[in-house]
């Protein structure tokens, strides 16, 4: 697909996602942080990989959302694969740390039942197709995505799901909801 039709057969929606998406990737790049976007999508969520090679990036990895039905954008960590609710209430464990480096209560979602679970922080505008707020929430976004990175990556090379004990280490499953 060139350049000149990658919009051709696209709802004004996606229109509007690769837009943001291609807006904090310029943003990105600028920024030359932890964390890249290389490839814009059409989507209202895109993953990124952490850029430390000894993470398991099949496990962790970092997620943006741009829910225009909601107007919500989030900055989250995924946590997926066999071991992912091990991974997560071995890091909830530290949740008081974390959230005390990150300067923020971040939403912990542990999605029983499901092959992935995930932790960070969401932000509810009044229209996010008002491109006007765009540059203030690219900024947002990308600094959390860039917060959850530092302060999650040294954890995550030091789990060891081995470590988790069902029922011992998940006792509060309240739930908040960020995709």
């Amino acid at each position: 697909m060139t350049s000149t039709n990658k919009f051709i057969g696209r709802t004004a929606t996606e229109k509007l996602r690769f837009k943001y998406w291609s807006a904090l990737q310029e943003l990105m790049q600028r920024r030359k942080g932890n964390v890249q976007l290389t490839t814009p999508y059409f989507t209202h969520w895109i993953t990124f990989s952490f850029r430390i090679r000894e993470i398991r990036s099949g496990e962790f990895q970092l997620l943006a959302n741009f829910t225009i039905r909601k107007n919500l954008v989030t900055a989250c960590l995924l946590i997926k694969g066999d071991n992912a609710e091990a991974h997560f209430y071995l890091l909830r464990e530290e949740r008081e740390e974390i959230e005390q480096e990150l300067g923020e209560t971040l939403e912990w979602d542990p999605r029983p039942n499901a092959r992935s679970c995930f932790v960070g922080i969401s932000r509810t505008v009044s229209d996010l197709e008002d491109q006007s707020i765009w540059p203030d929430l690219l900024k947002w976004q990308y600094e959390k995505l860039e917060d959850l990175h530092r302060v999650f990556a040294p954890r995550i090379k030091a789990l060891d799901a081995s470590d988790y004990i069902p029922g011992e280490t998940d006792l509060d499953d309240t739930k908040d909801e960020l995709v």
